[in-house]
């Protein structure tokens, strides 16, 4: 299995507390020369970009490698668990908060 290619080592985290650290996740079928440059050109034609803006980390997950270690899976848990139990994952709050948002009884909603 191809590794991934770490273009940019992470050097961790700006303690001063000036700094907010962005992360862009790109999910396998965007992830891509296009897309990432797409991204980059955005990034650099910013005005300020040189002062205020620092690659910290760039790295490109090969899709055997996302999938091998459950990275969306993980990343997405929140939403696989609903995706996977669809009704049966809501609580009694999130039900009534579903009702009165949509004006329907939760039972008969087609989730």
């Amino acid at each position: 299995m191809k590794k991934p290619s770490i273009l940019v080592p992470y050097t961790g985290p700006d303690s001063s507390g000036k700094t907010t650290d962005i992360f862009i996740y790109l999910r396998p079928e965007t992830n891509g020369v296009n897309t990432e440059s797409a991204i980059m050109k955005v990034i650099y034609n910013y005005p300020e970009h040189e002062e205020s803006i620092r690659m910290v980390y760039f790295a490109n997950y090969p899709g055997a490698f996302i999938k091998s270690k459950h990275i969306i899976e993980h990343h997405y848990s929140h939403k696989l668990k609903f995706a996977e139990e669809g009704k049966n994952a809501f609580t009694p709050h999130m039900r009534n908060c579903f009702e009165k948002h949509y004006n329907i009884n939760f039972d008969d909603a087609e989730i």
